[in-house]
This record gives C-alpha cells, sequence and structure tokens, in this order.
C-alpha cells in the first residue's frame, strides 16, 4: 500500500514514518509548507492521504488560520489529481467546549465550541473536508487527538517529563495529582494510523470522525511517573502544601502552564474502538520511548 504523508517533520509524522520501516505499507513524504520543493515521486497508484502538515504553534492570527487551511485544500486537490481515494486527516479535540469535561467523558457529539484559533482552524478544516470529499467521493477519517506525548514532541507535558526526568526531586501538586487527561501515546498512535489506512471497519461509512486517544484518562502526575519508569529515571516526589500551589498558580507567567497541566478532559474513544473492532491500551502500556 503507498501512503503519502504530510507533515512528516513534526513529533507525530516522524513516529508514523519510522515505525512503518520495512512493513507492508510504503510511506511518501510530501513537504506541503514548501513550494519550492515538488512531490517527486512518479508512482501512479497511491492509496492513501495522511493529512498531517500543519502550522501547530505558529497558528496565532487570522493568516496564519487562512495558510491552515488552504494546506487542506492542497491535500484535497492532490488527492483529486492523483485519484488518492482516502483521506485521514489529524485534527485535535480542542475543538470541543471546555464545558464538556464538567460532565465526564467528551464523545463525537460533544458540543464543538473552539477557544484558540489554532482550533478554530482545525474545524474549518474538517467541515471543510468533510464537504468536499463528499462531493468528489473520497473517503474520509477524521482523527480527533489529544496532546501527543513522547520524548520527542514539543507538548509542554512531554517538556515537563524531559526536564523531571533529570532532576533529583521533583515536586507534586494536588491539583496534577487528581485531575483526569487523556493523552495519546507510541503505541496507540501507530495502532490508530494501521486500522485507519487499513479500513477493517465493521460498516462501510466512507464519511467518519473519531475520538482517539489512550484507553482511560491519566493525571497528568501518573503521566509524568509512568514516563520516569520507563526511562528508569530514579526521581523523588515531593508533595507540595496547597498554600505553595495556590500562590505558583497565580503568578502570570505560570498561570497558564499551570491550567493546562491541571485542568480536565477525557475523551471517550469507544467509537473508534467498536468501528474497528480493536481495545486500545492504557498509558502505562502505551509508552515506548
Amino acid at each position: 500500500m503507498n501512503i503519502v504523508l504530510s507533515g512528516f517533520s513534526g513529533s507525530i509524522g516522524k513516529t508514523i514514518f519510522n515505525s512503518f520501516v520495512s512493513t507492508e505499507y510504503n510511506f511518501f513524504p510530501y513537504n506541503m509548507r514548501n513550494d519550492r520543493f515538488e512531490f517527486e515521486h512518479d508512482l501512479e497508484n497511491f492509496d492513501v492521504f495522511i493529512h498531517l502538515a500543519s502550522l501547530n504553534a505558529n497558528l496565532q492570527n487570522h493568516s496564519h488560520f487562512q495558510e491552515e487551511v488552504n494546506l487542506s485544500k492542497k491535500a484535497l486537490s492532490f488527492c483529486i489529481k492523483r485519484k488518492i481515494k482516502h483521506i485521514i486527516f489529524f485534527s485535535t479535540s480542542q475543538i470541543y467546549s471546555k464545558k464538556n469535561s464538567i460532565n465526564g467523558s467528551i464523545d463525537e457529539a460533544a458540543i464543538i465550541q473552539p477557544e484558540n484559533i489554532y482550533a478554530s482552524a482545525k474545524l474549518e478544516c474538517e467541515e471543510f473536508l468533510l464537504e468536499a470529499c463528499k462531493e468528489y467521493d473520497i473517503d474520509l477519517t477524521i482523527l480527533r487527538l489529544p496532546p501527543f506525548v513522547d520524548l520527542k514532541s514539543s507538548t509542554k507535558v512531554s517538556k515537563l517529563i524531559k526536564f523531571s526526568s533529570r532532576l533529583r526531586v521533583f515536586p507534586i501538586f494536588e491539583g496534577a495529582n487528581k485531575n483526569r487527561k487523556s493523552f495519546l501515546t507510541k503505541k496507540n498512535l501507530i495502532s490508530v494510523v494501521e486500522k485507519a489506512i487499513s479500513r477493517e471497519q465493521d460498516n462501510s461509512d466512507n464519511l467518519s470522525v473519531f475520538n482517539v486517544a489512550d484507553k482511560r484518562p491519566i493525571s497528568t502526575n501518573d503521566l509524568v511517573k509512568a514516563f520516569h519508569k520507563k526511562m528508569e529515571s530514579h526521581v523523588v516526589y515531593i508533595f507540595m502544601p496547597k498554600f505553595i500551589e495556590i500562590f505558583v498558580s497565580k503568578i502570570p507567567i505560570i498561570k497558564k502552564i499551570y491550567f493546562n497541566l491541571t485542568n480536565n478532559s477525557s475523551l471517550n474513544v469507544s467509537r473508534f474502538e467498536k468501528r474497528y473492532n480493536c481495545s486500545l491500551l492504557e498509558t502505562q502500556n502505551s509508552i515506548e520511548l
């Protein structure tokens, strides 16, 4: 099977590309963000286009918003020209309203309310692709992801894991001990991609949207500890008094980081599991260094 992969230089793209070496799947990188580089492969038959290309953290204003949407338009045009009949689009769970987390896990029918320009752009891309793929009879699989965590990714929690693994003592805040968040780690990512490209579904719905994440939510502290254990880092954990946590969480430069690391966001992945007749792993079993 021949697969075009955009966004191959990011942490998820690199993980996918490297994980499928010497398999039945042949991946062909495509640099969509640099028009100086043409797609050099002259094969006529490509089966799937995995659309990962994104501005990510660089998406900060309206012009960036439009550039993000244009990447999806470019991906569609490429598929039409090359007669590719299946697009896998990597979106984000940030499109959901934060109010959803109050009522438990978030499924695909939850309230949609992006609260930042990155999430808004991803939602616009979803809506464009859903309409366009229906018009051009192209299969579309949309995967809504929580933060992807491995030692090479640039997420805040990944940076925290790498930094804390070098410490002898690591402070534990109660907020990061009691929260419940969904993350996506390596083994589950590869499993999800393999099932999506192989189209091992229990029905033939050709326009599908799925939450994908590790099986159950986990606290930020338990995530960090799970990576430390896998890394064989001998870190001593010290619980911080509540008054110190409150003080630190109100420092302007730290406030947003603290919220991101202690908030709740639990994704329900049962739709993906049912559709592909599989069971995703819990975080502790999906981590791979």
